[in-house]
């Protein structure tokens, strides 16, 4: 049988278009069974889109892409099922955030 999955997802709370909760809608609507939300250096959306996903029936990940630079070369790490309310992630969320803004 096969799953239709999408595991790299952006929201509005990084640099996708669309908020949360319509995100996981789309997805339904277009069939895919899982979804994995990665925003960029933030988990702000993944509470949403978690209550979401129970509401409409979609598996949703709690997801993140970490970007960092090494050397002269951006490097971005998707993580996926992070503890959004573990203390030291939101304080890495925060240490990531503030360097890509000045990379920015």
């Amino acid at each position: 049988m096969e799953r239709f999955v999408d595991l790299h997802v952006h929201t509005s709370c990084s640099d996708g278009v669309f908020p949360p909760e319509e995100v996981v809608r789309m997805a339904v609507e277009a069939g895919l069974e899982v979804i994995a939300i990665t925003d960029h250096d933030t988990v702000d959306g993944v509470k949403r889109a978690l209550d979401e996903g129970n509401k409409v029936g979609i598996e949703v990940i709690p997801g993140v892409e970490l970007s960092t630079r090494v050397g002269p070369s951006d490097i971005h790490i998707l993580g996926y099922y992070v503890e959004v309310d573990a203390p030291p992630f939101k304080e890495l969320m925060e240490k990531l955030r503030e360097e890509r803004f000045k990379r920015a």
